[in-house]
């Protein structure tokens, strides 16, 4: 892929294909009620994201380690939102001003230089390649847990947790450095969307991300469907005398805590982990696959080849529906949890009765063994 030509903006340079695009975009009422919705609806989950990620309680039902990751996550989803607004409001503000009239240039609309695409596009990148290897590292620590269910609970620190924090954002550092080292600073660019010199490397980058999401939500799936299965198998109805008699004592030795089992544990932790990394893997994957296809579409510099692409770029850009509805998510897990705890927890008559009675049960089964 060749870069765009290099030019300061002249009178001149009005059949610049950079110029032809920005006039083809401001008259274009789809790409810029797109590039609104974006700079409000992200600015609005960033607000969201800050007030859920300090108020929520619904993640301290799982592990330390796993709480962290999920924590950190939501911080770099934070940048994400952040980038978003910088790139949409800049490209927006210049759009509409030209609209309005306020024209100060012979180009009407002035081309950006290379190096405000790039920092806008840096921001970006380290949101949304983390918020993916973050996940990556989630799937990581659950199957960890589920491989180590048995002692795995004991460990109640999070130093599992930062060390794979850290790795996910090391892992990442190859790939920004690969971008930003291609970009030619000494280029314009029309858009902060669009940085054509360093195209072919986050090319690469969006395919090993695509790989990351699809890698993690099929191990989240399979580490639940295991977890799950555990369940039923340790459920009390079909387990063992032995097993039955071992979980009552411990749960008259350790308390009520004790109850929600090691897999149970699991199973809770991934009724809350794995809509996050659906809802993250539907939105970022649909993103990269259309980025790819419009890749495929951009076959040189002319402004129609642009604009194609930088159209679908700015419409069917689903990476901030991430921002907005992941708060949403959380708000509404942190609420059924304060309506409807576990079944462990709740003591109605009747499931007392049974606790009564198995209790009796149990203590005569102590006194026999004894």
């Amino acid at each position: 892929m060749s870069s765009p030509p290099s030019t300061s903006p002249t009178p001149s340079h009005r059949d610049d294909w950079q110029c032809k695009l920005l006039l083809m975009i401001v008259v274009d009422p789809v790409f810029l009620a797109s590039m609104g919705a974006k700079v409000v609806a992200a600015a609005v989950g960033i607000v969201m994201l800050v007030f859920t990620t300090y108020y929520e309680t619904v993640t301290k039902i799982i592990h330390p380690n796993a709480r962290f990751i999920i924590r950190s996550h939501f911080y770099i989803v934070i940048v994400s939102g952040v980038a978003i607004v910088a790139i949409n409001g800049i490209d927006f503000v210049r759009l509409i001003r030209y609209k309005t009239g306020h024209v100060d240039s012979a180009c009407d609309i002035v081309p950006l230089p290379a190096w405000v695409g790039g920092v806008c596009q840096l921001l970006l990148i380290i949101g949304n390649n983390n918020s993916t290897t973050f996940l990556t590292a989630l799937a990581i620590e659950r199957t960890i847990a589920t491989v180590k269910a048995k002692s795995y609970e004991k460990w109640r620190t999070s130093k599992v947790g930062k060390l794979l924090s850290i790795l996910a954002l090391v892992v990442n550092i190859p790939l920004i450095a690969w971008i930003f080292g291609t970009n030619d600073y000494s280029e314009t660019t029309p858009l902060t969307t669009t940085t054509a010199s360093s195209f072919e490397a986050g090319g690469m980058c969006i395919r090993i991300m695509t790989a990351f999401e699809l890698a993690g939500l099929v191990a989240f799936l399979t580490l639940f469907l295991i977890n799950v299965r555990r369940r039923r198998a340790q459920s009390r109805l079909g387990a063992s005398l032995a097993y039955k008699y071992q979980v009552q004592l411990n749960r008259q030795v350790q308390g009520p805590s004790w109850a929600l089992g090691l897999v149970q544990e699991n199973v809770i932790g991934y009724e809350m982990i794995f809509p996050i990394a659906f809802l993250h893997c539907a939105s970022y994957t649909v993103t990269y696959l259309i980025i790819m296809v419009a890749a495929t579409i951009l076959t040189g510099n002319s402004a129609s080849d642009g604009l194609a692409v930088t159209r679908l770029l700015s419409v069917y850009d689903f990476t901030v529906a991430y921002v907005v509805l992941l708060p949403f998510l959380m708000i509404y897990k942190t609420v059924r949890k304060a309506k409807k705890p576990a079944k462990v927890f709740i003591t109605a008559p009747r499931e007392q009765q049974i606790a009564n009675e198995a209790n009796h049960y149990f203590a005569m089964l102590n006194a026999q063994l004894n």
